[in-house]
């Protein structure tokens, strides 16, 4: 079934498909006069229907059983939902029938094999302007391949006979071009238009092929291994001091990693483990020194590191007169502290001008 319309201003006659004037609600613009008219209203079967006259549009509906009826029943429905919130186009008048050239008589595109030998464009696209100019060269990207004038539906007259001038409202002067760069979404979405145009079901298909392939199973399984041995030497470097500890046997692989990476392997730091048993301060041999004695105990099975010591001195008054963090080294004592085994640290000092009162300490790994 071919449908063919008819422009009521320059009667120019037009072939349409059902899915143009659905996507633009049965308004479209002829290609000639720019005329902007509803299709759907001088819509006919070229091979069933006969042609309206170039005079005058078609006055009254076609036979209730035709194709045309049909089509034009059903896409009425469709599009009277559609568009219910839509205002209508207004509607331009005409000129005279006096004023108009004559137009050809019809022929039967079966019966006449002579074609004009230029094609007109129709534009089905539904334009929400103020003025319907000539087409502008941004326009043409978006129009439908399919609506094209049938050079089969003209006679050999309508070459001959003088075309009317195309009906302009209101000049609109042309638009600056405007150059603008374009961002890397667009960019994107420009380049994935051809991937755009397969089915959904076949790019998913693709793309399961894709990752099911030996190739990409195996450097997807080669990757993975990788990550996972980095994941345990990051481990093993973050916990070396407590692998040394309580597996032994890892001492020499964590002295070679530590031999790359420039760590080292020490005594497990466990403050959990580790108890200040007691601690006392004593006047020196002078009236400001003073010595200081804290018994630690480990209460692990294996040996631990021994903690630094934070000292803090008040006076009579309750006020902070000093405090410091004391380290192994400062005590002069080994960084290890046996399994299950205690250690005194002793340290003498002095606060010239400051009597000291009272102290606390308070074991912790720096």
């Amino acid at each position: 079934m071919s449908l063919a319309t008819r422009c009521p201003a320059c009667h120019t006659a037009f072939r349409v498909v059902q899915d143009q004037l659905k996507v633009s609600e049965g308004w479209v613009r002829c290609g000639r006069c720019n005329e902007v008219f509803n299709a759907l209203e001088g819509l006919f079967d070229l091979e069933r229907d006969p042609a309206p006259t170039s005079g005058t549009a078609p006055a009254s509906s076609p036979p209730e059983g035709s194709p045309t009826a049909a089509v034009q029943a059903g896409l009425g429905a469709l599009l009277s939902r559609a568009s219910s919130d839509v205002a209508p186009l207004p509607a331009h008048a005409p000129p005279p029938a006096a004023a108009r050239p004559p137009a050809p008589a019809w022929r039967d595109a079966a019966g006449e094999d002579d074609a004009p030998t230029t094609s007109e464009v129709l534009d089905s696209r539904f334009l929400d302007r103020s003025t319907y100019g000539a087409q502008h060269e941004g326009d043409v990207e978006h129009e439908f391949a399919d609506a094209r004038l049938d050079s089969r539906l003209h006679g050999e007259d309508d070459a001959d006979a003088p075309r009317p001038a195309a009906w302009t409202p209101r000049a609109a002067a042309p638009p600056a071009p405007l150059t603008r760069r374009r961002s890397p979404r667009e960019r994107g979405a420009a380049q994935d238009e051809p991937a755009a145009a397969t089915p959904s079901f076949l790019r998913r298909a693709e793309r399961e092929a894709r990752w099911r392939h030996p190739v990409v199973r195996a450097a997807l399984g080669l990757a993975a291994l990788l990550l996972m041995v980095g994941l345990a030497l990051q481990w093993a470097h973050h916990e070396r001091h407590w692998l040394a500890a309580h597996h032994p046997g890892t001492r020499p692989w964590l002295e070679q990693l530590c031999a790359w990476t420039g760590c080292r392997i020490g005594p497990w730091p466990s403050i959990e483990h580790v108890v200040v048993d007691s601690s006392s301060l004593s006047p020196g041999n002078t009236p400001d020194s003073y010595r200081l004695s804290v018994q630690l105990r480990n209460r692990a099975d294996v040996p631990l590191a021994v903690p630094a010591i934070e000292l803090a001195l008040t006076d009579l008054q309750g006020q902070l007169v000093a405090r410091r963090a004391l380290l192994p080294s400062d005590f002069r004592s080994g960084d290890t502290l046996a399994a299950r085994g205690d250690l005194t640290l002793r340290l003498d000092f002095r606060t010239p001008g400051h009597r000291v009162a009272g102290y606390t300490v308070e074991a912790f790994y720096p």
